[in-house]
């Protein structure tokens, strides 16, 4: 897209900038890359916090942005008018390195390659078991969406353990899980089989919660 020319352009015209990188996001090898994809991270000068600052008061205004927000500490996400998704990260340049292969410097000075921070197992499986919970509760209150959204919440908490434990992306036959329609009986089947997945999971990493038994419903 033109707007990641523009932006390295801006990114060599800025004193504060001194290096920048992209990084690719939710592509498989083989797939067309597109700029919606890539996060774009510039090194800079002092703190992060201040060019962020600077940065997003550009882009709305010379980029039109619809809306943008904050993901963590230094990167935004910004809507363009397009439909398109600007993703970028500020980092101190002490920290410009990257911490996965998909980094491709495109100017400036990177650091050797970072090693990633290990998944918190705990907190998954806290997450996990948090949302059975949540899910049940919801049920016997007549939520109907909030169960939808905890059941989901389980789903994704067993899909990243098995991810953990396999060392990469995993595709686990979760669709039993799905809440079909809002009626009560639907809502129990589903929380049922989400929770006996990730009582499965948990199975193979050795730890047992009985979730299947915990959640459990009488009509």
């Amino acid at each position: 897209m033109p707007i990641r020319s523009d932006l390295l352009a801006l990114a060599q015209d800025d004193p504060d900038v001194t290096g920048a990188a992209t990084i690719r996001s939710g592509i498989l090898p083989g797939e067309q890359e597109r700029w919606s994809d890539d996060v774009l991270i510039f090194a800079v000068r002092g703190p992060a916090a201040p060019v962020l600052t600077r940065w997003t008061g550009v882009l709305h205004d010379r980029f039109g942005v619809l809306h943008s927000f904050g993901i963590e500490p230094g990167r935004r996400l910004f809507l363009l008018p397009s439909g398109d998704e600007v993703d970028l990260a500020f980092r101190p340049a002490a920290e410009f390195a990257p911490r996965d292969h998909s980094w491709r410097t495109v100017f400036g000075q990177a650091g050797p390659l970072l090693a990633a921070p290990p998944a918190d197992r705990d907190r998954l499986i806290g997450l996990g078991w948090h949302h059975c919970i949540r899910a049940r509760a919801a049920i016997d209150r007549g939520l109907h969406w909030e169960v939808v959204r905890s059941i989901g919440l389980v789903r994704d908490q067993t899909l990243a353990l098995a991810a953990l434990r396999r060392g990469q992306d995993t595709d686990l036959p979760l669709e039993a899980t799905l809440v079909r329609s809002l009626a009560r009986r639907e809502q129990r089947r589903a929380l049922d089989e989400a929770a006996g997945a990730l009582d499965r999971e948990l199975a193979m990493i050795d730890v047992r919660l009985g979730l299947r038994e915990l959640v459990e419903l009488t009509p």
